[in-house]
């Protein structure tokens, strides 16, 4: 996919309703379930315009984001100056820190055309993730009800 149509649609993406309820109460449930330390590392593939990263980053999370989008990222960057963001292919995206919590939600794997792709993103993002560590993510589901 060509960033070119994040680019014109990226005013959509900057609102919670974007991710959707399913994702929020899934996110909610699983730091529930498996909290996370205090003051633990997020990474957000595909964070569009910092949403998620700014809800984990108020329960204390030092959360950052990735997005493919320059537009996104420059939206994102206004919320906070405190979470790091940076314009990336998540497909190719090898940073050097671990993350205690990777999440890739809004069904932003849907996004990626080729299952070798996809398959990438996956090993890349175990690579990074800390041992002990948690990969949330959501792809959509056509037979999914509301």
């Amino acid at each position: 996919m060509k960033p070119e149509i994040y680019e014109k649609y990226k005013h959509l993406f900057t609102s919670q309703l974007m991710m959707g309820p399913n994702t929020v109460r899934l996110l909610d449930e699983m730091v529930t379930r498996y909290p996370l330390e205090n003051r633990a590392r997020m990474m957000d593939l595909g964070c569009g315009t910092g949403i998620l990263c700014e809800i984990l980053h108020s329960r204390g999370i030092r959360a950052a984001g990735m997005d493919f989008s320059s537009g996104m990222i420059e939206i994102a960057r206004r919320g906070s100056d405190r979470i790091c963001y940076e314009v990336a292919d998540m497909i190719t995206y090898r940073p050097e820190k671990q993350f205690d919590l990777v999440t890739c939600t809004g069904d932003a794997v849907n996004h990626i055309p080729e299952l070798s792709d996809v398959e990438k993103i996956f090993q890349n993002v175990y690579a990074y993730t800390a041992s002990g560590g948690y990969f949330i993510f959501d792809i959509l589901n056509e037979n999914e009800r509301e």
